[in-house]
């Protein structure tokens, strides 16, 4: 095998790529080769990849490459992505030497040698079979994790918070709090296109909470693939064949359920891909495996039990509120400049079609107040909000309008779009302020 290969390839091309699965590279790794990308070269086609030794990133581009040969070595990181940002766009000239470990670029004004280090001491990808996986549109995809990532907890004294929980399966329940928000009668083609008619009901759950917020999402009627030991057969046999595999009489999809961490959600988040391109999301008792585009991503999953979120859901909140989203964040944002910077502690005062929002900071004597109209049915009420948590939590919904159920001042506020897309249900949920104490409360328990 040749130790030296010369690769032409487009500056802003190799920039593309390398900034996709660069956000994987820790800043101090747990090994000092992973603050390197991994090049392995395969005839015209180059395949990159990024790890934090929990997560690996994969793309590949096609390149012009001198010799029909295999070769790999791990190129620094940093130093070529600073180098790539700082050129302008033309073909560059990579000569990779795996006899000296280094790699020299020829741009158009001069050369840059970087030393590099051995391939061979990178950590392999993890290889995987998929028990379940699911199609979605990639604007769907990234539909989700918008809507959940901001509840996911950072407190690693708890790593069953800091990822968001999935669970994927036949439909398996109805939000019953919300069952007067009216869904969008939309146009077939206005449907995503991964979001199809399916005989078994598919259904994907996503759930985020920190203890303070949280945020359920759940898509309907999903594409799901499942090997034949996430079947529930119908049969007496205990093993499935390939006709009952394709047998519309095949009574379920088994669920089953995980938890991803946050940091490869918010790699995924941040690829340029197109909307309409369909991601494949793959899960088994031990891996995620998500594939975008020509962006491959396998992160191993938390190993820990999630809670039983729907405890915290309350199962009477007969105060309904609906307020204009523009009204109430502008209200709030103005409002919440006043509050004490502590616990950032604002008031609801409700009444008939009023919503009265107060805040008072004693510390250094400020205060302020706003109404705004509104369509309360309810009697009158008060109630505490950490206004950060519950601008956070408006800033999710996407509608017009708001819907938020209460009760209790100390029972968890529900809140809702005004209207349910198609194929989606959108919850969330913020945990109350106790006015007196100035404490949040303590029900929410996860």
């Amino acid at each position: 095998m040749d130790n030296k290969i010369k690769i032409i390839v487009s500056s802003a091309n190799l920039l593309k790529h390398l900034s996709s699965i660069g956000g994987v590279v820790a800043s101090n790794p747990v090994m000092p080769i992973l603050d390197t990308f991994l090049f392995e070269i395969n005839d015209n086609t180059i395949k990159i990849t990024a790890s934090d030794l929990q997560t690996y990133l994969v793309t590949s581009l096609n390149a012009d490459v001198s010799k029909n040969n295999k070769l790999k070595i791990a190129i620094p990181a940093r130093i070529i992505l600073d180098t790539l940002k700082n050129l302008p766009n033309q073909q560059i000239e990579l000569n990779i030497n795996t006899e000296s470990y280094s790699v020299e670029i020829k741009s158009n004004n001069g050369k840059y040698r970087i030393a590099c280090e051995s391939a061979e001491d990178y950590p392999e990808c993890p290889q995987y079979i998929a028990d379940i996986t699911m199609e979605i549109s990639a604007s769907f995809l990234k539909r989700v994790i918008d809507k959940l990532l901001f509840a996911v907890s950072t407190d690693e004294t708890k790593p069953f918070l800091t990822g968001v929980f999935v669970e994927i399966g036949p439909e398996l329940e109805k939000n019953e709090l919300n069952n007067d928000i009216p869904i969008y009668q939309e146009d077939e083609d206005l449907v995503p296109s991964s979001i199809l008619p399916n005989t078994n009901k598919s259904q994907a759950v996503f759930v985020a909470s920190n203890g303070n917020k949280l945020a359920k999402y759940v898509l309907k009627n999903l594409n799901i693939k499942n090997s034949a030991s996430s079947y529930i057969s119908t049969s007496t046999s205990n093993e499935l064949n390939e006709n009952e595999l394709e047998d519309s009489n095949l009574s379920k999809i088994r669920p089953m359920s995980c938890i991803i961490p946050k940091k490869p959600l918010s790699i995924v988040n941040g690829f340029s891909i197109v909307e309409d391109d369909i991601v494949e999301l793959s899960l088994n008792n031990s891996h995620a495996y998500i594939k975008a585009g020509n962006i491959e991503v396998t992160t191993r999953l938390i190993e820990e039990a999630y809670p039983n979120y729907k405890n915290v859901l309350p199962s009477e909140n007969p105060y309904k509120l609906t307020v204009d989203r523009s009204d109430i964040l502008s209200s709030l944002k103005r409002v919440s400049i006043y509050a004490n910077k502590t616990d950032n502690l604002i008031k609801f005062a409700l009444s008939e079609n009023k919503l009265k929002i107060l805040t008072k900071d004693n510390s250094f004597c400020n205060e302020a107040s706003e109404s705004i109209p509104c369509c309360y049915e309810g009697e009158n009420f008060e109630i505490g909000f950490n206004s950060k948590f519950l601008i956070e939590t408006i800033s999710k919904i996407d509608t017009d309008e708001v819907v938020l159920y209460m009760g209790e001042p100390h029972r968890a506020v529900l809140l809702f779009p005004s209207n349910q897309l198609k194929n989606e249900d959108i919850l969330l949920l913020v945990m109350p302020v106790a006015i007196e104490v100035k404490q949040v409360s303590r029900n929410m328990v996860l």
